[in-house]
């Protein structure tokens, strides 16, 4: 069994194939236009040229041009309302309908400006269903389909030294299709496209490059931090061929833009001699086979999910089943409405036993009322001085860093020993993704100025995997002190 990375450029397409961790072929097939927009065909050739067979797993990276990618803000809500909410949107601002597209989408919730900002990810679903027949017919095993700007992250997460950015710019200037895609917290936010003539080492063309490329990076950076000013962008990665790597190429950059500016080449990135653009996003989609950074981003269509990164891709249809991503909230739901239920009986008990007292009340004395008043007036007190901990504003930091498939379930503070344990569950394709979505959960609470201030340790003291109504989802406890 082999992993195949599969990247289709303009008019190139970049194949890398990978056994046991090390990559054993890479090469690009140059079609003309005609070709290169017919997939059947592409794939065909590569296929009998690589004798790529059935127990392979194919992972295709694609062009911003077939991806859609837009951003909106809408007010804070629950997941339930914000569903209805970015279909409106995607109605109100694109040409097509949501019944014509396959889509996911994910979303940063802004607290302080009480507002969600959504990336909305879309692909035509005749294109998507298109892709996926074409594989069918040849018996391959389509494990992925993401855009170049999500192959070329994964790479870049996987060097130490950029894993824990979470405001960065990729730009790819490895072939003259140039890309700049804006990211928070691993969610892509806004993409720009551009080309710009053959690239060459004449000082001439240089110079011209040197101007169409640095004011095409101003013109996105000012929209994004004029549309995005509530994300903080901390550093632009520059992809280049060796010849743009110069010192003086991008010398103007940092102090115009107010960010780090870090210019590397492909073969930083790529064990390989010889790296063009599309060699570049293959690898960075084979790459995922590894357990690679993910994208949360997950293709489906209106009926529920239509494709997950699994051995056989997912298609359900609500007349034949409901989708898992469906069955998940209603899962969720039935779990939420048992909450709801006890808390309505807590309520009831607690309105007859008031109803029982109040011939209680009319029967003591003016003494035993004010030391009932005076009891509660002291509870008050310490509810307020508890309000005012140091653990207050450690909420906010914790849901915004959850997982979008986990909850928590609750939350036990002791702030004499300045300690917390906080409990929930985690939700995911599988249990490598849900243990790994734990991990990075934790991850983020460490790297949160306010909680690193409040604990100094963080760690899991207890892990488990559990079924809820036919669905596993991991279970964990996380101890925060001092």
């Amino acid at each position: 069994m082999r992993d195949i990375g599969i990247a289709i450029g303009k008019n190139k397409v970049g194949v890398v194939i990978i056994e046991k961790e090390k990559v054993v072929f890479s090469q690009s097939y140059t079609f003309s236009k005609e070709e290169i927009e017919k997939l059947e065909v592409l794939i065909n050739k590569i296929t009998r040229e690589l004798s790529i067979e059935k127990e392979d797993n194919i992972y295709l990276s694609l062009p911003e041009k077939n991806i859609i990618l837009r951003s909106f803000s809408l007010p804070l809500m629950g997941k339930r309302e914000l569903e209805g909410g970015v279909h409106f949107e995607v109605e109100k601002y694109l040409p097509f309908s949501v019944e014509e597209l396959v889509w996911s989408y994910n979303y940063q919730k802004i607290w302080r400006e009480r507002k969600i900002i959504v990336s909305f990810l879309g692909m035509r679903k005749e294109e998507f269903v298109q892709i996926k027949e074409v594989f069918s017919e040849l018996k391959l095993n389509l494990f992925l389909v993401e855009p170049h700007f999500f192959s070329l992250l994964r790479l870049i997460k996987g060097k130490k030294e950029y894993s824990k950015d979470k405001g960065i710019a990729i730009l790819d200037l490895t072939s003259s299709e140039c890309s700049l895609t804006f990211f928070f917290k691993d969610v892509a936010f806004f993409t720009h496209s551009f080309s710009v003539e053959k690239f060459s080492e004449e000082e001439a063309v240089l110079s011209f490059l040197k101007e169409k490329i640095v004011e095409e990076i101003r013109l996105s950076f000012r929209y994004f931090q004029r549309d995005f000013s509530s994300f903080s962008l901390k550093k632009l990665i520059i992809i280049a061929h060796p010849f743009l790597i110069k010192e003086d190429f991008f010398s103007s950059l940092e102090e115009d833009l107010g960010v780090k500016v870090v210019i590397i080449s492909p073969m930083e990135i790529v064990p390989l001699k010889e790296v063009n653009s599309e060699i570049l996003n293959a690898y960075g989609a084979v790459k995922t086979s590894y357990f690679g950074w993910q994208p949360v981003y997950k293709w489906r269509d209106i009926s529920g999910v239509i494709y997950e990164r699994r051995k056989e891709p997912l298609l359900v249809f609500v007349g034949k089943g409901v989708g898992i991503g469906l069955l998940f909230i209603l899962l969720l739901n039935s779990y939420l409405q048992g909450k709801i239920n006890k808390v309505e009986n807590s309520l009831r008990e607690k309105r007859a036993k008031l109803t029982s007292q109040k011939k209680i009340f009319r029967e003591m004395n003016i003494k035993d009322l004010e030391k009932l008043i005076k009891n509660k007036e002291n509870d008050i007190k310490r509810l307020k001085e508890r309000k005012n901990t140091e653990f207050s504003p450690l909420f906010e930091s914790m849901v915004e860093n959850l997982p979008l498939g986990g909850w928590l379930e609750k939350i036990e503070i002791d702030s004499e020993k300045g300690k917390m344990v906080i409990s929930g569950y985690i939700y995911s394709e599988n249990y490598v993704e849900e243990v790994r979505e734990l991990y990075e959960f934790i991850a983020h609470l460490k790297e949160e100025e306010r909680i690193r201030k409040a604990f100094s340790h963080i760690d899991v003291i207890r892990k488990e995997n559990k079924v809820m109504e036919g669905f596993g989802v991991v279970y964990f406890e996380i101890l925060l002190s001092s």
